[in-house]
């Protein structure tokens, strides 16, 4: 990880340390197969909700826009 962090702009590298951080600490916690078996799961679960939420905040958006009188 270092050295692959060493060309890299800073602002992913936050996002990366994170996540390994995390990562590690749930591998602790739970234990390495149990982690091993579930962090993909967990991980397209995150990505699923986030989308979710996104989906539910742009139609709102478009609602909101839709019931203004004026068209610009």
């Amino acid at each position: 990880m270092f050295s692959g962090g060493i060309t890299s702009i800073p602002h992913p590298l936050v996002g990366t340390t994170i996540g390994v951080i995390v990562g590690k600490t749930l591998e602790k916690k739970l234990g390495k197969e149990k982690w091993d078996r579930n962090k993909v799961v967990i991980v397209a679960g995150l990505t699923l909700g986030n989308a979710v939420a996104i989906v539910f905040a742009a139609s709102l958006l478009l609602i909101s826009r839709s019931l203004w009188a004026l068209p610009y």
